[in-house]
């Protein structure tokens, strides 16, 4: 298995990045945390070896994920309880599930790096009862 290192300070690149605010409100996003949303550079800061990562969002919150495809429960400020499980592919992407039973909504995804390590593609398929979608999240590495 490839070990493909997520490691750095991501910044997101609206220019390639799917609009996703459908995506927030059918995830239960409120109107006012969308919009704060919408006007924000998401970044995100990754650590990464090779079983575990470790992401902050620009709010602070931190995520430590184990890369060994067990449920385990969560809760962020913005999307509300959650599960989720992650692994890494024999290409050294991450795989990842996430579900939300609380408030109706699941995602399949990849995390995949491009561009020689300068780009991270975040590729998903949202379901939810009002809406279904794919989207790429993009994000750019800064120095």
């Amino acid at each position: 298995m490839t070990w493909t290192s997520y490691a750095g300070k991501w910044v997101e690149d609206p220019t390639n990045t799917t609009p996703y605010l459908d995506v927030l409100q059918a995830q239960g996003v409120s109107w006012a945390m969308r919009q704060v949303i919408k006007l924000l550079k998401v970044s995100y800061t990754i650590t990464d070896n090779e079983s575990t990562l470790d992401s902050v969002d620009i709010q602070g919150t931190v995520e430590h994920i184990d890369l060994n495809w067990e449920w385990v429960a969560r809760t962020h400020p913005v999307f509300g309880p959650y599960k989720d499980r992650v692994k890494r592919n024999n290409d050294g992407n991450l795989v990842i599930e996430t579900v939300s039973e609380q408030r109706g909504w699941a995602i399949t995804g990849v995390w995949t790096l491009e561009d020689d390590g300068e780009t991270h593609t975040r590729r998903y398929e949202f379901k939810s009862k009002s809406l279904n979608k794919s989207l790429n999240l993009v994000y750019k590495r800064q120095a």
